[in-house]
């Protein structure tokens, strides 16, 4: 490539090479190789800038001046290349042109730089593909010429993302091999990883409610899920309850009622089609009649219940009454009811006479002895009923 590039140059630079000494002409260009430093000079040679000008490679990063100016190439390897001019006696110019065996083309250029020895002297970064060759043009700006030195540095390319931890400091090219720390990279996480600059989707959290003016701020939480009860401010002759339902797997099957000892409905079984998402937790929460005899009912549609990853919580005027009650179809408690009310209310008594204080009533019996007991309402003025139970947990009013 590099013999069929020069024959091709030739025909068209042979006035050039007429009045050209040494490598002041690109046919003479002295060939260099990576990581090497030349010592050599411009004075006294000729400018090419009039033949780049006519091959519309004036304008390379910079403009090509009329100072005189030399050659060298080198055979591109797929590295970075960093070419300076730093440490010269003058103020330079450097032009980088590849030739892929038919025409040249402009790569990089550069006049003024970063070099500690002088903003004056060039600078210039890229990538050489192989199987191209590279042409330097050291020159000066306007008419300078002089000594100058002339660093070539090859590396291979490699990931200069400085997060990164395979970062390459001499790297110039990134060739997409970053490599991060993997981890959470939230702080309010548990597993929070402060050395880690991608999140993996890792991150830990203890869920709970974490604002401190709630009810039930929970100070271990690092991340809130929603489940906040608030002081409601209730009136006078109310109370508040809270009901806090987190729900399942199957959030769909959860339903729950609230009524009085009055039959009012403060909330339908039916109602319930809020409960959607699943393992989410759901406030509800009520100002309620002061007097009101309040029973509340947990309901699950499939039969077993709220089962792992779900909960229920029930305060009553900011006292817990019911929390994760283990049931299959339903569950009832009664609130602020009177004694005798319901089997949870249900009067302590012994053997004897009683007499109820309301139409229907409970007791609660403990034999000290195994036997045949009599329990009848024979004395009654009005007709009764005598149901018995041996369990009250999970027992509905109405059974």
């Amino acid at each position: 490539m590099l013999y069929y590039f020069r024959y091709f140059l030739f025909t068209f630079l042979l006035s050039s090479i007429v009045f050209g000494q040494d490598n002041d002409d690109i046919n003479n260009a002295i060939q260099v190789v990576c990581n090497t430093q030349i010592s050599s000079s411009t004075s006294g040679f000729n400018s090419d800038q009039s033949l780049l000008i006519e091959n519309d490679l004036n304008d390379c990063g910079t403009s090509v001046d009329a100072s005189a100016g030399i050659w060298y190439f080198f055979e591109g390897s797929d590295q970075d290349i960093s070419i300076n001019t730093c440490n010269s006696s003058f103020d330079t110019k450097v032009h980088i042109f590849s030739d892929n065996g038919f025409a040249l083309s402009c790569v990089t250029g550069n006049d003024d730089s970063d070099c500690e020895s002088s903003y004056l002297h060039s600078k210039v970064n890229f990538y050489a593909q192989i199987e191209l060759t590279y042409f330097i043009y050291i020159s000066g700006y306007s008419t300078n010429e002089g000594d100058f030195n002339l660093l070539i540095e090859c590396f291979d390319p490699g990931c200069t993302d400085q997060n990164a931890t395979n970062f390459c400091e001499t790297c110039i090219t990134d060739d997409g091999s970053c490599i991060y720390d993997l981890g959470c990279t939230d702080q309010n996480a548990t597993n929070f990883c402060e050395n880690c600059i991608t999140d993996d989707g890792s991150c830990e959290y203890i869920l709970g409610c974490t604002v401190e003016a709630a009810l039930n701020f929970n100070e271990l939480a690092t991340q809130d899920d929603g489940s906040c009860l608030y002081d409601m401010g209730c009136g006078s002759d109310e109370i508040q309850v809270d009901i806090l339902i987190t729900t399942d797997s199957y959030p769909s099957e959860t339903s729950f009622s609230l009524i009085d000892n009055q039959g009012v409905i403060w909330v339908n079984q039916d109602s319930n089609s809020m409960l959607v998402d699943q393992y989410q937790p759901y406030p509800f929460q009520y100002c309620l009649p002061e007097e009101g005899c309040y029973i509340f009912t947990i309901y699950d549609s499939y039969g077993d219940g709220i089962f792992s990853g779900g909960g229920l919580i029930v305060n009553y005027n900011f006292e817990t009454v019911l929390e994760n009650p283990d049931f299959s179809n339903d569950y009832s408690i009664n609130m602020n009811c009177p004694p005798g009310y319901d089997c949870n209310t249900a009067i302590d008594i012994n053997l004897g006479e009683y007499i109820t204080e309301t139409n229907d009533y409970w007791y609660v019996f403990s034999p000290q002895y195994n036997g045949q007991y009599d329990i009848n309402s024979c004395l009654s003025d009005c007709n009764t009923i005598i149901y018995v139970y041996d369990y009250c947990t999970g027992l509905l009013p109405t059974e």
